[in-house]
């Protein structure tokens, strides 16, 4: 009997080469890679060419067809062209930004569609040239409403002051740097006890009672180009991402007299002095947040934190320093622990914020007993 094995001659039969499942798959690979290889140089030509029309409108002050630009920006997968890209989308926004009523201006992608994101504090008129591009124009005003309405819930189940986990500060303080330098947009990073869900949908706005991560951003849905999205989760914490903006600054110094406190002003008592680090109602009555050891000298600290009661109430503070004419308010209440370092100042009528807008802080330290709490978690 004769054995027929693929790839040998047997009697009566011709000589046949067979390739093995293994060569015929590599084979099929390395065709595929080489057509991948020849299309990418092909479109190098073009890419080229949109390049260079695209550096040639700069150069002309002119803004490049949306179209072009798009195209250029998918393609150019190798980021081979990032600068011309960039460098385009600079100049848009910095037009964009000449436009009155336009505060700020961004460059980025919602979805698959190329958008231009514009912060503005009234209605704005867009001019001819950017006929094709998607204008997105969001009210300063309609910012942080959701953070808002999220504070309210918390709030409403006294968790103002919440109990955070270790585990919760860890993580963000681990990832923080990473994440500020890696997404643009992103302006800030804290915590919730509400996670918040479908705000954008009038209506059905609803919060789960679970702790999770803010990312706070500048125009919420839109990636700025060559980043990816900010992750969904942070360990084992859910991330909600929120539309935010900061007015960084207003000019006048921390130091300085300001009649209606900021957010970042100098707070004094006679023991000490510190940061407004924001503003809250607590049944209708406003306050100034601050760190109870700012508020607070070492011995009343320790009393307080033997016994969360031993709260020195009324003590008085100043802004920005000792002046029986400077007085902002009186201590409300406070809390000291391993977690949580607050103090809540009830203000005097006189002295109330009425925007939420910065002084011009010109030096890193405010504190005059600084530490990593004056700044918040971000």
């Amino acid at each position: 009997m004769t054995l027929k094995r693929k790839g040998r001659r047997t009697s009566g039969q011709k000589s046949k080469r067979f390739k093995s499942q293994a060569v015929i798959e590599i084979t099929e690979v390395a065709k595929s890679e080489r057509a991948a290889s020849a299309e990418k140089e092909s479109a190098k030509p073009e890419r080229a060419a949109l390049a260079e029309i695209i550096k040639s409108c700069s150069k002309k002050k002119k803004l490049p067809e949306a179209e072009h630009l798009h195209k250029l920006y998918v393609e150019d997968k190798d980021k081979s062209e990032r600068n011309v890209v960039e460098d385009a989308c600079k100049h848009i926004a910095s037009r964009l930004e000449k436009i009155d009523g336009v505060i700020e201006a961004r460059i980025g992608y919602r979805e698959e569609d190329l958008v231009c994101h514009c912060v503005v504090d009234k209605d704005v008129k867009i001019p001819d040239e950017f006929e094709g591009y998607t204008i997105e124009c969001n009210h300063i005003s309609e910012f942080n409403k959701e953070d808002k309405a999220v504070l309210d819930k918390e709030r409403q189940n006294s968790q103002l002051i919440p109990t955070v986990s270790e585990d919760l500060l860890k993580i963000i303080n681990e990832k923080r740097d990473s994440l500020m330098k890696n997404h643009s947009n992103l302006i800030g990073i804290s915590f919730s006890m509400h996670k918040s869900k479908l705000y954008e949908k009038r209506g059905k706005h609803t919060c789960d009672d679970k702790p999770c991560v803010v990312f706070n951003v500048k125009g919420k849905g839109v990636i700025p180009l060559y980043e990816e999205m900010l992750p969904s989760h942070l360990g084992s914490f859910d991330t909600d991402v929120r539309n935010s903006y900061f007015v960084r600054k207003v000019g006048g110094s921390p130091r300085d007299l300001h009649i209606d406190i900021k957010i970042g002003c100098k707070i004094s008592t006679d023991t000490g002095s510190g940061t407004i680090g924001g503003f809250v109602e607590h049944k209708s009555v406003p306050m100034a947040i601050t760190c109870a050891h700012v508020i607070l000298d070492n011995d009343e600290l320790g009393r307080l934190k033997k016994d969360p009661k031993k709260v020195p109430w009324g003590k008085r503070c100043y802004q920005p320093s000792k002046n029986g004419s400077n007085m902002i308010g009186t201590l409300h209440s406070a809390t000291y622990n391993k977690y949580v370092d607050v103090a809540f100042v009830k203000l005097d009528p006189s002295r109330l914020p009425t925007q939420g807008v910065f002084p011009d802080v010109k030096d890193k330290t405010e504190c005059s007993n600084p530490c990593n709490h004056c700044y918040g978690v971000f």
